[in-house]
């Protein structure tokens, strides 16, 4: 789904952010578990198809796409192991800068 450069990254390797809290009914490809949570952006993939629009006929809308890391215990409290993290990959619609 990777498509060529359309959209410059707003993000780099190593920035914070924070995932945007919504809540939909249609097709989104962003957990409710990472949203409102911060986490660290550990890859850039380039552009990708955005599902959110693809899946109801919208067109492919390429944008930027990242993986980002979350500590374990931010998503689930105590019952995560300290070291462990969570690795998500999220178009960059879905992300904001932490402040």
């Amino acid at each position: 789904t990777e498509r060529d450069e359309v959209v410059a990254p707003r993000f780099k390797v190593g920035d914070t952010v924070v995932v945007k809290d919504f809540h939909t009914t249609k097709h989104t490809r962003c957990p409710r578990y990472v949203q409102g949570k911060k986490g660290v952006i550990i890859l850039y993939h380039r552009n990708h198809v955005y599902p959110d629009f693809n899946a109801h006929g919208k067109g492919e809308s390429p944008r930027p796409l990242y993986t980002v890391k979350f500590k374990a215990a931010d998503l689930w409290g105590d019952v995560a192991k300290p070291k462990d993290t969570v690795c998500v990959d999220l178009w960059e619609s879905y992300l904001e800068p932490a402040s």
